[in-house]
């Protein structure tokens, strides 16, 4: 299907899926819990500047539509699993849009505990994190950036559960991108998103 309108996204079925997006003659292959919810985030990202893909986001500049195309309805306990298998088979290829060789958890769902504990970690070498370190040498952070990062350091620390609530309410029901969530309340994206998907702020 051919998506350039959110009236073309609402027809997709809430359906968990692998699926494939192609914007012009490249590709992106994903996995989600409810298509037609990823697939408006997608293109609603796309349409705002703001995807997190760099390919995709070049590729939407061009083109201003993608296709859709389910490769794998499945439960929701072999997603990544079977994401994996459709990435490992494109990854490197210069029509792939897929910035990582490895399936990733999206944010704002939970996903079945062996999963996760059959996913490698991701460890650096001695010799990579030692090149990282070289290269962080001599950089000094401009004043904008330092600000940024102090007004987000003051919103944390002022950040309540009803806040919290707020954040992931917004995030579930699609109300707001996690980019528009994290300039209402003064975060940083990354921040926002361990909010939504559990990692920071859980209850004891």
């Amino acid at each position: 299907m051919g998506i350039t309108q959110n009236s073309q996204v609402t027809s997709l079925g809430d359906i968990c899926a692998v699926y494939r997006i192609t914007i012009g003659e490249r590709f992106y292959v994903g996995s989600t819990i409810n298509l037609r919810k990823r697939i408006n985030d997608h293109f609603a990202e796309l349409k705002i500047q703001k995807h997190a893909n760099k390919f995709m986001q070049r590729a939407w500049d061009k083109n201003k539509e993608f296709n859709v195309e389910v490769l794998q309805l499945c439960d929701q306990e072999e997603l990544l699993q079977m994401e994996q298998k459709y990435i490992d088979t494109v990854f490197g290829a210069d029509d792939c849009m897929n910035m990582q060789p490895v399936a990733r958890l999206q944010s704002g769902w939970k996903i079945h505990r062996d999963i996760l504990a059959a996913r490698p970690p991701r460890t650096f070498s001695v010799e990579e994190r030692q090149a990282r370190r070289e290269r962080s040498k001599g950089r000094v952070m401009g004043r904008p950036s330092q600000e940024r990062i102090e007004r987000q350091r003051v919103s944390i620390g002022r950040l309540t559960w009803d806040d919290v609530a707020e954040i992931r309410r917004l995030w579930e029901n699609r109300e707001m991108n996690q980019h528009a969530i994290a300039e209402k309340f003064g975060m940083s994206p990354s921040h926002i998103s361990k909010i939504c998907s559990g990692v920071n702020w859980v209850r004891s």
